[in-house]
């Protein structure tokens, strides 16, 4: 099963919420986001790999 565009569209709503918590001056919780997009962006490049 392809999860690529599963996986893309994770990555495009937490790159949005990163976003957000910058605007609203929360950077530790952008952070945080910024490592789950790091995380579901390998998983992402492992299922375009495969």
């Amino acid at each position: 099963m392809n999860d690529a565009p599963h996986l893309l569209a994770i990555v495009e709503s937490k790159m949005a919420q990163v976003r957000t918590q910058l605007e609203h001056g929360s950077p530790a919780k952008a952070k945080e986001l910024l490592e789950e997009v790091r995380i579901y962006s390998q998983a992402l490049r492992l299922d375009l790999a495969a």
